[in-house]
């Protein structure tokens, strides 16, 4: 009987796994897809957010739900030993904006190639095939059955199966069914950083474009929940890119019609000294056409729906244009909303939303409270956080808070 059986390599059961080997556990890693980490491959655009410099608090304060759970992990397993660990496992480390920490390569791969042969030389098992069920007797986990109908017993079976988002990676959910079986809940799997549907779709000549140096705001009943400077992408029923997809994690999926965005497009400006450099091009371009003018305000791709907005004629000379009619453009170029529709699809998001209910795991080992010797680790969790690199870290302390107990650390 090995010392631990691991269902799922992906970012959790990959670290766990390094982590298992180099305390001396016997670890084998089930995957049903035909190569470990393949959603992990693919994170950060391809270039892998591994973590962020962020201290424990900025951790904590990026963590969307239930991040109380994560207290014990994280002070057992920060941000900066998660550096370590990778610099260690010979991946050379940047930092970037906003304290994201990326591979000096920019290649995703090389995490993945670094953490898959740390487990082989150590003496790991990497065996693909799909886990169809778990082996228990008498609320206790002894195993796994393959999908072949074969049975692997171990001491421990650590869950880390991810959630449901992208599931051609092979996060389908597997873990939530493993869970259930053994009395578990589940609260239910939602989309989060994902792009938002919007009702306005005024857009059109935007579509893929990425407007830089913006604010964005996401309010709820009018009231400003979130706030930050950024970028934002325009995809063809809503809004996309960083800021977007971090606003979706605070939007309830079931209520999106009490939330609305708006984009500051000049955050340098008040509204006082952009009426200023807009009375002051009026001036110089007097007998210009109002498109023409601006043109120098806004980027040609958003030109139409500011136009359109604005209420005022693409060829009106801005000598001719009123100071109300100026008033209402600053505002527009200020406060550009746009109201909540819906959510993308669970198969476009980030992280998935919910997952087993934390009530049912302790929160300094990961172990599940209604069956001994069954841990859950990163996504299949009900945590998730905003894009910075903070899910990531949530899937590498989790699972290294889990051996740390299967250890008696």
């Amino acid at each position: 009987m090995q010392d631990l059986i691991i269902v799922g390599g992906g970012a959790s059961g990959l670290f766990g796994a390094v982590q298992a080997v180099y305390k001396g556990l016997s670890v084998t890693v089930f995957e049903k897809e035909k190569k470990v980490g393949k959603k992990l491959a693919i994170t950060g655009k391809g270039r892998c957010n591994i973590t962020n410099i962020g201290d424990n608090k900025t951790v904590m304060d990026n963590i969307l739900r239930n991040s109380k759970f994560l207290y014990s992990s994280l002070a057992g397993f920060s941000t900066a030993d998660t550096i370590s660990f990778f610099e260690n496992l010979g991946v050379p480390l940047k930092t970037e904006r906003g304290g994201r920490v990326f591979p000096q390569s920019d290649k995703a791969s090389d995490v993945v190639s670094a953490l898959e042969n740390a487990i082989k030389q150590a003496g790991g098992k990497i065996v693909f095939q799909k886990v169809s069920g778990l082996i228990v007797e008498n609320s206790k986990c002894l195993g796994v059955v393959t999908a072949d109908g074969k049975k692997h017993f171990a001491n421990n079976v650590m869950i880390a199966t991810g959630g449901m988002s992208y599931p051609k990676t092979g996060s389908t959910g597997d873990g939530y069914k493993f869970a259930q079986t053994v009395g578990h809940n589940i609260v239910e799997p939602l989309p989060s950083l994902v792009p938002i549907t919007t009702v306005q779709r005024d857009f059109e000549n935007a579509v893929e474009f990425t407007l830089k140096n913006i604010k964005l705001s996401l309010l709820k009943n009018n009231k400003t929940i979130y706030s930050e400077l950024g970028e934002i992408t325009f995809v063809k029923d809503g809004l996309g890119g960083a800021l977007s997809l971090t606003a979706s994690g605070y939007i309830d999926p079931n209520s999106c019609s009490d939330y609305q965005i708006i984009i500051d497009l000049k955050p340098a400006l008040d509204e006082k000294k952009l009426d200023t450099r807009i009375c002051r091009d009026f001036k110089n371009f007097s007998n210009m056409e109002f498109s023409q003018v601006l043109r120098k305000l806004v980027p040609k791709e958003i030109l139409p729906m500011i136009l359109k907005r604005s209420g005022i004629a693409y060829n009106k000379p801005v000598n001719q244009i009123t100071a109300e009619q100026r008033a209402n453009l600053v505002n527009i170029l200020k406060h550009l909303k746009f109201d909540a529709k819906a959510l993308h699809s669970i198969n476009e998001a980030i992280v998935t939303r919910g997952g087993v209910n934390l009530k049912e795991i302790d929160p300094k080992t990961c172990k599940s409270k209604l069956c001994e010797n069954l841990y859950f680790c990163g996504e299949v969790l009900d945590i998730d956080a905003t894009t910075g690199g903070y899910n990531l870290q949530i899937a590498f302390c989790t699972a290294n808070s889990a051996i740390k107990a299967m250890c008696g650390w």
